[in-house]
């Protein structure tokens, strides 16, 4: 899949166009070094509460060669009721209310008309899951979580629906299993997250 990877700077240096390598979230390990970095997110963070629709910048840097890009041109609106964690590098990212597929022991739990039965999870719920106050922000709480660090440009669909692109030396977050993995960008990591230890799969 061919994306538009669009420069931050666009007076130093144009946008560039990238080919990636289709795949599914569990498929993309057979695309890492195959070593896996055990880190934490250490970065103290910024964030409120939106009280109406708002247009925020969401849009994940990556850098390339030395230089920064966005994945996309456009801003998106987040509604009313969402919170917005901004970044030191001042990437901001929105946490909304989800509906999520309710599964027990790993297993998914269907109605009687045979549909995966859902429940919401509200934005709060997932900060207070996420985030505590500390002096000058917010710090994440979650323990250490493993990464594994791409070798080459490839593209995937997150859980939750997003399509998701990851340039080579980005790291896929593979703590929740198959499947629930997700990416996150070498600048994103580098501005966030703190190594604790690396170690080699089996």
């Amino acid at each position: 899949m061919k994306k538009t990877l669009y420069s931050l700077h666009p007076d130093q240096y144009p946008d560039m166009e990238k080919e990636f390598t289709e795949t599914t979230a569990e498929g993309t390990r057979q695309y890492t070094t195959g070593q896996v970095i055990l880190a934490r997110k250490t970065a103290v963070v910024q964030a409120r509460v939106l009280t109406e629709d708002t247009v925020v910048d969401t849009r994940p840097r990556v850098r390339v060669d030395g230089r920064e890009y966005t994945f996309s041109e456009t801003l998106n609106t987040a509604p009313a009721g969402s919170i917005v964690i901004t970044n030191p590098d001042g990437e901001e990212y929105v946490l909304k209310d989800q509906w999520k597929t309710l599964k027990i022991d790993g297993v998914v739990q269907y109605d009687e008309n045979g549909e995966e039965k859902k429940y919401l999870v509200t934005a709060q719920e997932q900060f207070a899951a996420k985030y505590q106050a500390v002096e000058g922000g917010f710090v994440a709480i979650e323990g250490p979580k493993h990464f594994e660090v791409t070798t080459q440009d490839i593209c995937f669909a997150a859980s939750w629906g997003e399509m998701q692109f990851a340039p080579a030396g980005s790291y896929i977050c593979t703590e929740y299993g198959p499947g629930e993995e997700y990416s996150v960008t070498n600048s994103a990591f580098e501005a966030t997250y703190e190594p604790e230890v690396s170690t080699m799969d089996d």
